[in-house]
């Protein structure tokens, strides 16, 4: 079994990564500083139950706002559905700082990129610590994040979507009538000003805390000799879904998986293509998905969105049908061979 895990990058799909080799033997370093963290997390029940399975920190989300329902107005003169939910809200750097603590491993603030020495990894989760790889971007378009303040009316338990014909927003109750607001296509000024849902339950707009791309986007190759990526700096999901939290912890669990099973002797070469395959078959229907939702509204916007969506589509099956075979499946935390091979 190697020595030595290098950990380069602080988020969720690092953290679980490295929770999970340090339980299984593996001295583990971890280098987490630089990293801008999201204002908040949307968790369902079962990203809640994959952190619980990976982490013993039993007060990981004390304090998070429970979401109960969402209220959606999407497409051309739609109104208001609300829909059943069952979520968390909590603040990134808040479930971070209680999880990384609890690891027996070393830390630093850096986040340099080292080369593993021979026979260790380094799992990279910071886009500034790859090596040489192509970035395929599937959208063009840029969200923004702003503290608000939320009015008397609005439901402690509830988070809100709408669409206009510019872009979307994306509303988070964050507790004591605050709450944190993604605007997604323009400014959130400019959307609240055409909104008739998201807007109601605002009284104040506070200054941006944030700006990101929010379109699908996934490096090639995702490993390589002595490294592997996970988090971000893999695959990154448009916000629409919600299910950005739950994707970087699964990443994390399957990079740790291939690290384990090359140290057990299983081929390099087919841990990579099997990694590579389940990342990208989780990006397909990640932009199936925001296909759906995109479709359904109206707009020059909208359509140039859904064309360059549909490209990747196309683009990641050509690229799965054109890869090895899966060779593995996943099992608990580990990977084991199809009974075929």
């Amino acid at each position: 079994m190697p020595d030595h895990v290098q950990i380069t990058g602080g988020g969720v799909a690092a953290c679980c990564c490295a929770a999970l080799l340090s339980k299984a033997g593996y001295r583990v370093r971890a280098d987490i500083g630089g990293r801008a963290a999201s204002p908040v997390l949307m968790l369902s029940d079962q990203t809640q139950l994959l952190l619980r399975d990976v982490f013993d920190s039993k007060p990981m989300f004390e304090g998070a706002t429970k979401i109960t329902k969402r209220i959606v107005a999407w497409g051309q003169d739609s109104k208001p559905v609300v829909l059943a939910h069952s979520g968390l809200v909590i603040a990134e750097n808040t479930l971070l700082s209680r999880l990384w603590p609890a690891l027996n491993i070393e830390m630093s603030e850096s986040e340099t990129r080292q080369a593993a020495a021979p026979g260790n990894w380094n799992v990279i989760s910071s886009k500034r610590a790859l090596p040489a790889v192509s970035q395929h971007e599937f959208g063009t378009r840029i969200a923004s994040t702003n503290a608000v303040k939320l009015n008397d009316k609005a439901s402690a338990d509830a988070c809100w979507v709408e669409s206009t014909a510019s872009g979307w927003l994306f509303l988070l109750p964050s507790g004591e009538k605050t709450g944190s607001l993604i605007s997604v296509g323009a400014s959130a000024e400019a959307l609240l000003a055409k909104s008739h849902l998201v807007a109601r339950q605002v009284t104040g707009l506070g200054t941006a805390t944030g700006e990101f791309p929010a379109y699908p986007r996934i490096v090639t190759p995702l490993s390589g000799s002595g490294w592997i990526a996970c988090g971000s700096a893999a695959v990154a999901f448009d916000p629409i879904a919600g299910e950005g939290a739950g994707n970087a912890v699964r990443e994390g669990i399957l990079a740790s998986a291939v690290i384990r099973a090359a140290g057990n002797g299983e081929s390099e070469n087919e841990l990579f293509a099997h990694y590579s395959n389940r990342v990208l078959s989780g990006l397909v229907r990640h932009l199936q998905e925001c296909c759906h939702f995109y479709s359904a509204v109206q707009g020059g916007w909208w359509e140039a969105e859904l064309e360059l969506m549909k490209q990747g589509i196309r683009w990641a099956h050509g690229d799965l049908a054109s890869g090895s075979p899966s060779r593995f499946r996943l099992v608990g935390f580990e990977l084991q061979r199809s009974r075929a091979d």
